[in-house]
């Protein structure tokens, strides 16, 4: 199974497109995680090697956003659909460093999580942690 990784950043430089074949489907946090680590470790790369190179790869006051195509789903934080809000979509600027590599892997693999989350019914279990129907 491939999952196709577009990085953006709207008319800047900052637009690459990658491919990983994964051997599993994304079912647990730690293959979420690795996508999300995947993801800061090369735009951070990348944005460090522009830096030293003297070249501008993207603005800091604007949002970096990821687009993930697998098995025809898109998640696109750049989407309007309401999965990642414009509020949201903000937290992800670049400060370049190790604290701000963290964060932003750590925002992408939130939003990620978020976006895979499909609503479903509540148990009797639940209804009873809430105590509703009394």
């Amino acid at each position: 199974m491939s999952l196709k990784i577009n990085v953006y950043q709207g008319d800047t430089a900052l637009n690459s497109n990658t491919t990983l074949e994964l051997n599993d489907v994304l079912k647990g946090r730690k293959s979420i995680g690795r996508i999300a680590a995947t993801i800061a470790k090369e735009v951070f790369r990348t944005a460090t090697h522009y830096k030293s190179s003297g070249a501008t790869l993207f603005k800091s006051s604007e949002p970096v956003l990821v687009r993930l195509t697998m098995d025809g789903k898109v998640i696109d934080f750049g989407d309007d659909s309401g999965k990642v809000t414009r509020e949201m979509q903000q937290k992800l600027k670049i400060r370049l460093g190790a604290a701000g590599e963290k964060r932003f892997g750590r925002l992408v693999f939130n939003h990620i999580t978020f976006a895979m989350h499909e609503m479903q019914a509540a148990t009797d279990a639940e209804v009873k942690e809430f105590e509703f129907g009394k």
